[in-house]
């Protein structure tokens, strides 16, 4: 496995997470027009106030959220398995706060300010990480 591939596989839960937040947007604005009570006449959501069935298409979308949002726990299931492939402590915290907890690489929220090293040192470890595991997996995968 090239490290590229390698990290486009760990990346799946950044997509995931980006659907899941378009789901929820999406969610909240069809919420907000079937239970507003200035909501445009026009508006295709909202025909009639007595209809019973107005919130189905409601229910079907938070199903789909629900859905995307069990997907993406299976895809970081799948990531803390391979990463906890390595053996250095150091490369298992790099990869689980950026590929699992999605964390920034720099500022003192993000992975430079929690394991108190330099953006630098950061990437290195991260470069030298992605090696690691993409060496590790080839040997478990073939």
């Amino acid at each position: 496995m090239q490290v590229w591939e390698l990290e486009r596989w760990l990346n799946r839960a950044w997509g995931a997470e980006k659907e899941i937040q378009r789901l929820e947007e999406t969610y909240r604005e069809a919420f907000e027009r079937l239970t507003s009570t200035t909501g445009n006449p026009d508006a295709i959501a909202v025909k009639a106030s007595l209809d019973p069935h107005k919130f189905d298409g409601l229910a079907a979308l938070e199903s789909r959220v629900r859905e995307k949002i069990d997907r993406k726990a299976a895809i970081q299931a799948e990531v803390i398995d391979a990463i906890d492939l390595l053996e250095e402590q150091r490369f298992r915290a790099i990869l689980i706060d950026r590929y699992v907890l999605q964390m920034k690489w720099e500022g003192k929220d993000g992975i430079e300010g929690k394991e108190n090293y330099s953006r630098t040192h950061v990437f290195r470890l991260h470069r030298q990480a992605l090696a690691a595991l993409a060496k590790k997996l080839s040997a478990e995968w073939d």
